[in-house]
């Protein structure tokens, strides 16, 4: 399981407006007898990352979107669309649910962010099947590959069908 990194943990305390009361706690701590070390991890377990549900929006800025005409005018996205969107929009702390691209990818954005644990799998599952496999990958190349003979070929023939007309000109002919 990955873990949130202390400058990750920083900004997010900031952006929370728990950094102070996370300093604080540190400092009691280390009153108490703990290092450094130790006390931080303890008051990360208390301010670990929070998790994101319905009722618990991450952001404050989030509350006033109106989630009835959010993404009206909105085509939706494809599930790979979505994924994109989210990866990313997942270090942006100022993105909102109306700069999503569907409902779908900013659930996908909230999911990933709520955790360390989260952002792996979001990672593993979402980002990973979303790209082309090597099969893929090589089928493409073979048709890429292929188009290319295609063309040289027709643009070979083109030569040999302007020779063939030059060479028919009429005796005489300008030019």
């Amino acid at each position: 399981m990955s873990r949130e990194s202390k400058a990750a943990r920083s900004r997010r305390l900031k952006e929370s407006g728990q950094l102070e009361a996370f300093k604080a706690e540190v400092s009691a701590l280390r009153e108490g007898g703990k290092d450094q070390g130790e006390a931080e991890r303890i008051a990360a377990t208390r301010y670990g990352p929070r998790q994101v549900d319905d009722d618990d929006v991450a952001d404050a800025s989030v509350a006033k979107v109106d989630w009835e005409t959010c993404w009206e005018g909105k085509p939706g996205a494809s599930m790979v669309d979505a994924v994109e969107w989210a990866f990313e929009h997942i270090d942006h702390p100022g993105v909102g649910p109306e700069d999503s691209v569907s409902p779908g990818a900013w659930s996908m954005l909230l999911h990933a962010r709520s955790s360390a644990e989260a952002q792996g799998e979001f990672y593993r599952w979402y980002v990973a099947r979303s790209l082309p496999t090597k099969q893929e990958l090589e089928t493409e190349s073979r048709r890429s590959k292929a188009s290319e003979e295609v063309l040289e070929q027709i643009g070979r023939q083109l030569e040999q069908a302007a020779s063939a007309v030059l060479q028919q000109r009429p005796e005489g002919y300008g030019g």
